[in-house]
């Protein structure tokens, strides 16, 4: 009776430090996920003339750094959990 006590105590302990491991693996892969949109968001700068090289015309073409800011202004703003058009008090 003893023994079949502390293998079930065993089992609810492994199984409890099982979930707690998964739910903190979980919180993990969310923080990834977010780090990955906001890395995403990397900008390649031109390092002569600090513009932003426009990577759908192969090389060719930059846009200047404040028109890109403004087209992905959201995407930063959502990815760091912010609504899009809040403003900083």
């Amino acid at each position: 009776m003893e023994a079949e006590s502390l293998t079930a105590i065993l089992r609810v302990c492994t199984f409890t430090l099982l979930a707690l491991l998964m739910f903190r693996l979980c919180e993990h892969e969310r923080a990834l996920e977010r780090n990955l949109t906001l890395l995403q968001g990397l900008l390649p700068l031109c390092s002569h003339c600090k513009r932003i090289k426009n990577a759908a015309m192969n090389g060719r073409r930059s846009k200047p750094t404040s028109s890109h800011a403004r087209e992905r202004s959201s995407l930063m703003e959502s990815a760091r959990g912010a609504p899009a058009n809040s403003t900083v008090t």
